[in-house]
């Protein structure tokens, strides 16, 4: 994941104050939206660690199934798939890549989102098709063994 930028532990802090403050009524819907965004934007790229893109998902689940995010749903898919792939949730996050790809196709992040994911799960399915394969081997020899094993108690 280094091709993603990091966000550094302060700036995460600042996005949740700047949220905290305009959900205390200081700001519009539109406006805790936009901070909403910011958030999981930092908590998605987070260098505190995984369960802060947890939270980012969180966030960025309840910020889609609101009407103010309208205008920049893309983005909001953009970063959920971000934290799919953080999460090794490859399949997923190719999915929100192209979800946000058909809101804007020319939206360069989600392309190479798109294009990192599939990487990854063709990376995985090789090395899943290998532990398979390695499986089948070790369960072919086993077999192999016991068919020329002699019997006990006979010929």
């Amino acid at each position: 994941t280094e091709w993603l930028p990091r966000c550094p532990a302060e700036t995460v802090e600042d996005a949740e104050a700047d949220l905290a403050g305009a959900a205390a009524g200081a700001g519009d819907a539109r406006e805790v939206a936009e901070r909403r965004l910011r958030l999981g934007w930092c908590l998605a790229h987070s260098e505190r660690g995984l369960a802060d893109v947890r939270r980012a998902m969180r966030v960025l689940r309840e910020l889609l199934e609101s009407e103010h995010v309208e205008g920049r749903r893309q983005e909001a898919l953009y970063i959920l798939g971000v934290g799919h792939f953080r999460l090794g949730e490859y399949v997923r996050a190719r999915l929100r890549a192209r979800e946000a790809l058909g809101l804007q196709p020319g939206m360069r992040q989600a392309a190479t989102l798109k294009e990192r994911a599939e990487d990854e799960m063709a990376t995985e399915g090789l090395i899943g098709l290998g532990v398979a394969g390695g499986l089948i081997a070790v369960g072919l020899s086993v077999a192999a063994a016991l068919k020329t094993a002699p019997k006990k108690g006979g010929k």
